[in-house]
């Protein structure tokens, strides 16, 4: 049996059973970089990778997916659950006029 390194979290949050987000790192990459999107991954860079939560569910309000994800964006920022909530929104309000 041969196992093939498939990528590696540095920050991540474990939900339940299948249901999980984090900072992945796959094989060759470093640790600044941009993630599918182009957008930022954050400080020391990584691509966003969540899997069954509402970020990537399509059945769920679009406000709470922006803001669930901004959400996770500043914690895997700040590394520090007890910063994270005295940080200040940054969605503008023009984020909102598609609802």
């Amino acid at each position: 049996m041969v196992l093939q390194f498939e990528k590696v979290y540095d920050t991540c949050v474990l939900i339940s059973k299948k249901r999980y987000v984090g900072r992945a790192f796959e094989k060759g990459e470093e640790k600044e970089g941009e993630d599918e999107g182009g957008r930022e991954g954050g400080r020391e860079g990584g691509r966003f990778d969540a899997k069954g939560i509402e970020v990537v569910r399509r059945d769920g309000c679009p406000l709470v997916v922006k803001i669930q994800e901004k959400a996770l964006r500043i914690l895997f920022e700040v590394r520090c659950l007890s910063l994270s909530p005295s940080l200040p929104p940054s969605l503008p309000p023009s984020s909102f006029s598609e609802f």
